[in-house]
């Protein structure tokens, strides 16, 4: 409810009716980024590069803005997303990107959200690998996972992908980024650095900020 930013979505209220918890959001008239590409995957379609880079720069504005607040002394809240994913980004039809859903986000080492059904909460396929090994996160967590939405959108399917659960986390945890350009031709030399930077396993060999990213 701190977070007022255009590539975030605002939460007006929260509260509670009887024993009913409920919050009050702004309203998108859009779709969400999963249905969007399933609906392109469906017409054996993609979005076009220059979309998807400019939809994970808006992601990664609305981002800095979350990990840059502080409280009213000044001090950093220390926001982190912790679940970003296409699920949690909302497309309105008339081009705003909104980042979504900080229910697990993390303030100044608090979880919100009770119970977490994965380490460190969060999907698995979106995590970073310090985030999957249920070690401590920074913002640099979201920006990986912000990395994993960008390949995804350019090769248009899952970068950590393996019908066995524990493959999959192996997967996530050591990091594997193969090179999209075999299954994506239009990616340029530059950006797959910039994908590789954002996919390091050590998030000190990343890009700091959500700002680099952008």
């Amino acid at each position: 409810s701190l977070l007022t930013h255009p590539n975030v979505v605002h939460v007006f209220d929260l509260g509670r009716v009887d024993k009913s918890h409920y919050i009050a959001m702004e309203h998108i008239y859009g779709r969400d980024l999963t249905r969007t590409v399933r609906k392109l995957r469906a017409q054996g379609e993609k979005l076009p590069l220059r979309f998807a880079v400019y939809i994970v720069a808006c992601m990664a504005r609305g981002l800095a803005y979350a990990h840059s607040r502080c409280s009213s002394d000044g001090a950093s809240l220390g926001i982190v997303h912790r679940d970003i994913s296409p699920h949690n980004i909302m497309l309105s039809f008339e081009g705003q990107v909104k980042v979504l859903d900080f229910g697990i986000a993390r303030v100044e080492g608090t979880v919100a959200g009770g119970a977490e059904a994965q380490p460190g909460g969060g999907k698995f396929a979106y995590m970073s690998p310090e985030q999957a090994s249920g070690k401590d996160v920074d913002s640099r967590t979201d920006v990986f996972a912000c990395g994993i939405v960008l390949y995804e959108l350019l090769v248009n399917h899952r970068l950590f992908q393996h019908p066995d659960p524990e493959e999959k986390l192996r997967r996530v945890v050591d990091a594997e980024v193969p090179d999209p350009r075999p299954e994506a031709p239009e990616v340029s030399e530059r950006l797959w650095e910039i994908l590789q930077k954002a996919l390091a396993r050590d998030p000190d060999d990343r890009y700091q900020e959500a700002t680099d990213l952008e």
